[in-house]
C-alpha cells in the first residue's frame, strides 16, 4: 500500500513541477486511476489534504516542491485539480 500512496503524492508533486508522468497516459488519467485506488485503500479525502498540509514537516529534501507548506485552499485545490480527490 506505500506504492501506491506514494503514487498518489507523485502525480501531485508532478503538476507542481509542470511535468508530465508517462507517454500513455497523463496527470488526470493517472490521478483518475489512483483516485480509485485510494477509495479502495480507504484513504478520505480529507486525509490526502492534512497530508498535503503536513508534508513540509517530514523532511524538506523530499518535499522541496512543498517549500514552507501549502495552505489549506491550496492542498485542496493542488487535490482536486489532479482529481486525486472529488
Amino acid at each position: 500500500m506505500h506504492g501506491e500512496q506514494c503514487g498518489v503524492g507523485t502525480i501531485m508533486m508532478a503538476y507542481l513541477h509542470g511535468g508530465e508522468l508517462g507517454n500513455e497516459f497523463d496527470n488526470r488519467s493517472r490521478a483518475l486511476a489512483h483516485q480509485s485506488m485510494l477509495k479502495v485503500l480507504g484513504i478520505e479525502d480529507q486525509y490526502i489534504v492534512e497530508a498535503l498540509l503536513h508534508a513540509k514537516n517530514v523532511r524538506l529534501s523530499v518535499t522541496p516542491s512543498l517549500g514552507r507548506g501549502l495552505t489549506r485552499k491550496a492542498a485542496e485545490e493542488l487535490a482536486r485539480f489532479t482529481l486525486v480527490i472529488e
